[in-house]
């Protein structure tokens, strides 16, 4: 077949490619938002009582008491404040009662205390997941001091430590970095992005076996609430370990796969606590940034909802961490990022708080224009293999190239002399003759006539060229 009809063929093939791929675009079902049936707010959570601490005393102890202190300091923010947690072990062979626990800045009268009443038995340790630090008026490096009141089990009875001073028992001074605030600016956020709303649930599947026992196992409390999210949010925390995806790749894993591997990175984590979140009926959104991703729960469509939810957090961790919500049209979505915060409804990486903050959603992700919001419905709008537009975009790339190429060979064959047959004078289009004597060419029709070349006469050999 000449190459000009080859040509055409593929020519022919490669416009129905654009036409599937034009339809396969335009059967594309749409992406499924949250309904308002589907959009519970939590339940109000109660905590449970703080112990009491010891009443009799028996006495002074000018021990100082042999525990190992281990302090992780979140990001702090100037006018703002942030949060730290702390991990006290225990090395004695007797057991403490820590009352209060005090972080202060060292060159101003400010700082934080919370009241824990724990005992810590011997070679026990205990962590405090989270303690509300206010930030100092400006940035830099500041200097802070932990002290803290305890007592010590010894001959049946309590003892007061005081380290030979008074009730407070003070660590050394330590310095941390103090963060400046951001300019008030807003990033532009797109809702259900169709590649992102199909990868995510496509993945996430929160009626599974696995996801149902992890949330099972977790949970303390009874109807859905902020305690609810704030122990899945602790668990992740404690379970899941950080790990990035092998060779720098991008791979995601379902919640499924990230239990049974027990470590993921960051969309990893955000699939798995909205999987477990949806688990006991809550809602929430998958946010991705340029180069991060992290969960927001839906709290309710009210500031009073949010101020409540704000409430059952602090009550939750007995601090007045301070949180971050988004706001639209639908309502508020209290931040939940495990790998930016030490609690629910801390900063997410790469989020800054603005000078505007006095509001829970005055904040700002400096390094990304956009932010992509998905709601994390379960409800999978994967096509068959044949309505995938990339295919036929593929198809198109693949019969085109192949089109340009006949294209081009019967462009060179055209602009290539004819041969001319010298008997009957005339253009040779396809098959001749060559005579192996003179080189004479001729039309095979027109040699038939005869067994010897016509020019020179000599016995015709060869056959055509194929």
């Amino acid at each position: 077949m000449p190459r000009t009809r080859m040509a055409a063929l593929f020519s022919v093939l490669m416009v129905l490619s654009i036409i599937m791929a034009a339809y396969s675009i335009l059967a594309q079902p749409e992406t499924v938002a949250f309904s308002d049936s589907e959009l519970q707010t939590p339940e109000n959570f109660i905590p449970s009582a703080i112990p009491t601490a010891p009443t009799n005393i028996a006495g002074d102890t000018t021990a100082r008491p042999d525990i190992l202190v281990r302090i992780l300091i979140g990001q702090i923010f100037e006018d703002y404040g942030g949060s730290i947690r702390i991990e006290i072990t225990n090395n004695d062979t007797r057991a403490i009662f820590l009352e209060t626990l005090a972080f202060d800045w060292v060159s101003l009268d400010m700082g934080s205390n919370i009241t824990l009443n724990t005992r810590i038995s011997a070679k026990e340790t205990y962590e405090l997941k989270a303690l509300a630090v206010d930030g100092p008026p400006g940035s830099g490096m500041w200097d802070y001091q932990l002290s803290m009141r305890l007592l010590q089990y010894r001959n049946n009875q309590w003892y007061r430590m005081t380290g030979g001073g008074d009730d407070w028992i003070s660590f050394s001074e330590q310095s941390i970095e103090v963060h400046e605030l951001a300019d008030s600016e807003s990033n532009s956020v797109k809702y259900n992005t169709r590649l992102y709303y199909v990868r995510v649930n496509d993945l996430v599947d929160f009626s599974s076996e696995a996801v149902a026992m992890a949330t099972g196992n977790v949970m303390t409390t009874g109807d859905y609430n902020l305690g609810n999210v704030c122990e899945i949010f602790d668990w992740l925390v404690a379970e899941i370990n950080y790990t990035e995806d092998p060779g720098g790749g991008d791979v995601w894993y379902s919640p499924d796969e990230t239990l049974a591997s027990m470590t993921g990175d960051c969309e990893d984590y955000a699939m798995l606590f909205s999987a477990m979140v949806e688990h006991v009926g809550g809602a929430s959104r998958i946010y991705l940034t340029r180069d991060h991703a992290f969960t927001a729960v839906y709290v309710g469509n009210t500031e009073s909802d949010l101020d409540n939810a704000t409430a059952d957090i602090r009550a939750y961790y007995s601090t007045p961490v301070p949180v971050h919500a988004f706001r639209d049209e639908v309502g508020y979505w209290m931040m939940a990022d495990p790998l930016g915060s030490f609690y629910m409804g801390g900063l997410a990486v790469g989020q800054v708080p603005t000078w505007q903050s006095a509001d829970y959603w005055n904040s700002t992700f400096p390094e990304s224009d956009n932010l992509h919001s998905i709601d994390v419905t379960g409800i999978n709008l994967e096509q068959p293999i044949w309505l995938d537009p990339l295919n036929w975009v593929g198809m198109v790339i693949v019969f085109g190239a192949i089109t340009l190429g006949f294209l081009a060979s019967a462009h060179s064959e055209k602009t290539e002399p004819l041969p001319v047959c010298k008997i009957c004078g005339m253009d040779i289009f396809e098959y001749w003759f060559t005579c192996q004597n003179c080189q004479a060419t001729y039309h095979s029709q027109c040699a038939f006539g005869g067994a010897n070349c016509p020019m020179c006469q000599a016995p015709i050999q060869f056959p055509p060229p194929p």
